[in-house]
């Protein structure tokens, strides 16, 4: 492992516009993400859904509706988080959120590992003890 300096750990966080407000990322790798979003009173989200990611939704401060639906595009599921709770959709889940009031939210996202994700290349087993 390379030495660093803590130093050479700080990170620049660039705010992005949204038509529904601003997104920050503040941490990314290939299998987790963490944004601070903030949502203005009436912003809503397209309808989408996420193929590998779960999408976790921490309020911290406002009132955040989320609507999740069917593959026939039938409503589900209406959860309005407030303050303080969360909410997660599973990858393939259609959905979209809209702010009932300002809202600063923590979105936390990452891939459902495969646990059958093994390619064994020869069999395990226990040696014969030996007389020693």
């Amino acid at each position: 492992m390379k030495n660093q300096n803590i130093s050479d750990q700080v990170i620049n966080l660039h705010e992005t516009a949204k038509f529904w407000g601003t997104n920050r990322r503040i941490y990314s790798d290939s299998s987790f993400e963490v944004h601070h979003a903030h949502i203005v009173a009436g912003g809503y989200s397209s309808k989408h859904h996420h193929v590998h990611k779960v999408n976790n939704f921490y309020v911290v401060d406002g009132t955040l509706r989320i609507t999740s639906y069917e593959q026939d595009d039938k409503e589900v599921h209406v959860v309005t988080l407030g303050a303080g709770t969360t909410f997660s959709i599973p990858p393939g889940i259609q959905h979209k959120f809209e702010a009932i009031t300002d809202v600063d939210l923590i979105e936390i996202y990452w891939a459902n590992l495969d646990p059958d994700d093994i390619v064994r290349v020869d069999c395990g087993g226990v040696k014969p003890k030996t007389n020693a």
